[in-house]
């Protein structure tokens, strides 16, 4: 009973917070955003994303480019339909280890970030096809990556070695 009531305060706490930055909920069932399956917050100043962001499990699709984040909440793991996650141009130095439950999810944008290794998660995660990574801090990139079933992986640097696409 006790987890049903905290479901429903996070979804509630969200419903107002995203009220707050100018959406909508008019054409939704239940006037709250608990079946919302899109979410682009992208040019936003958020800085962080708020922890409740995981009370919206009926996400399937995350934009949070360009919006200044540093980090990644837990809660964000939550979100067991995503299948789309971008956080392209952000402050990201790495991202939640648990980010690896998310099953779902074929397409992860991480360009354009401070990211320094998020190797090991990527070989966990066998629904990922589409990564892009595209100026970040790697020292390396294992090729070991593509027999894992990503179908494209595109990483690099314009300034060290150029921009590489591997399909």
């Amino acid at each position: 009973m006790k987890k049903h009531i905290d479901e429903d305060f996070e979804l509630m706490v969200a419903t107002d917070w995203l009220k707050n930055m100018g959406f909508s909920n008019e054409n939704l069932k239940d006037k709250s955003f608990a079946n919302l399956e899109v979410l682009d917050l992208s040019c936003k100043s958020i800085d962080s994303v708020p922890g409740f962001i995981g009370a919206l499990r009926g996400l399937k699709r995350l934009d949070l480019s360009e919006c200044g984040i540093i980090s990644l909440p837990e809660s964000i793991c939550n979100l067991a339909n995503l299948e789309s996650l971008d956080l392209s141009n952000n402050k990201l130095v790495n991202l939640p280890h648990c980010i690896t439950k998310l099953e779902k999810l074929k397409f992860l944008n991480i360009s354009y970030n401070n990211i320094e290794d998020i190797w090991d998660s990527l070989l966990e995660m066998n629904g990922l096809e589409i990564l892009w990574a595209v100026e970040n801090k790697f020292e390396t990139i294992p090729r070991l990556l593509l027999p894992l079933g990503i179908k494209e992986l595109w990483v690099g640097s314009r300034e060290e070695h150029g921009i590489s696409r591997y399909t």
